[in-house]
């Protein structure tokens, strides 16, 4: 795989979501990919949203959470420098 050069674009085009097992690794691995600096820490706060936006869901049954959590997610990801 082509690592991150400097001024190159990285651009996030999708992420689908699983278990914590499942997506923090991929998480990571996609976020050092595109030269995130802190890619471990970053996949934590994304997986965070993720497990925090479920959770609300099934206590408030409010599908706004997980169009929050996504905002907070992009929020995030341009914060690191990835164009979304």
């Amino acid at each position: 795989m082509e690592s991150h050069r400097e001024g190159a674009s990285k651009k996030v085009q999708h992420l689908s979501f699983g278990t914590f097992e499942e997506d923090f690794p991929r998480f990571a691995a996609r976020l050092e990919e595109l030269g995130v600096a802190e890619a471990d820490a970053l996949a934590t706060q994304l997986q965070l949203l993720v497990d925090g936006s479920i959770a609300l869901d099934l206590v408030r049954d409010d599908p706004a959470m997980a169009r929050a959590a996504k905002e907070a997610a992009r929020v995030l990801l341009v914060n690191a420098g990835v164009e979304v």
